[in-house]
């Protein structure tokens, strides 16, 4: 959203209050001012869609037993760790990073949190066989690095609203986490893990067709 410097006489003690306000909301100034004009005139902002599918994120993933939500400094993010049982007690950490620009409205990277040479192994071969089960899917694969990081963007195929967004974004880090489990309960049984992660690819664009 293009922004614009506008000139504007206000009350001392009023932007005294307003800054009181944007501090305790970890927000600027100009952000509040702009938030608070917006919400007179009924317009949905950017930054207010990020905020709604946040909160609707932070509620839906705080009733799970699975994930733990982390303190983030952005206004823009939420970080989630999963334990994951297995040798070493490796865990995996899921940010949801949102876009207030551009076509792509987010984007999922996931890491793990281990610098064991056989895990970064173990994760990155579940990335590619994940990736695999996308393609197949007619979904868009993430990327991968060589120190078992993936992101992936979810492109929409049409209008969407922030219910369904947040509904998307939920399911997928659900459906990735339950084949990160299931892989690392057999990490060896090469057919039953493509068996099954090709299985959560499928269902989920089967009920989420909205984003690639």
């Amino acid at each position: 959203m293009k922004k614009s410097v506008y000139s504007l006489v206000l009350s001392d003690a009023v932007i005294s209050q307003i800054d009181r306000a944007a501090y305790s909301m970890k927000t600027s100034r100009s952000a509040l001012i702009n938030q608070i004009l917006a919400d007179y005139v009924s317009y949905v902002t950017p930054e207010s869609r990020v905020r709604d599918a946040l909160d609707l994120l932070e509620r839906s993933f705080s009733a799970s037993e699975l994930f733990r939500i982390q303190p983030l400094a952005s206004e823009s993010m939420l970080s989630l760790v999963a334990p994951i049982e297995f040798k070493y007690n490796p865990t995996v950490r899921y940010c949801l990073a949102f876009y207030k620009e551009g076509k792509d409205p987010a984007e999922l990277r996931v890491s793990a949190r281990t610098q064991n040479p056989r895990l970064i192994l173990l994760f990155s071969l579940f990335f590619s066989l994940w990736n695999g089960a996308e393609k197949s899917a007619g979904g868009a694969p993430g990327t991968v690095t060589p120190d078992a990081r993936f992101a992936k963007r979810f492109s929409p195929r049409r209008d969407y609203s922030v219910r369904e967004l947040s509904d998307a974004l939920a399911a997928y880090v659900q459906s990735f986490d339950r084949g990160v489990r299931a892989f690392f309960s057999h990490p060896d049984e090469e057919s039953l893990n493509a068996r099954i992660v090709s299985q959560l690819v499928n269902d989920y664009h089967t009920q989420y067709p909205v984003f690639l």
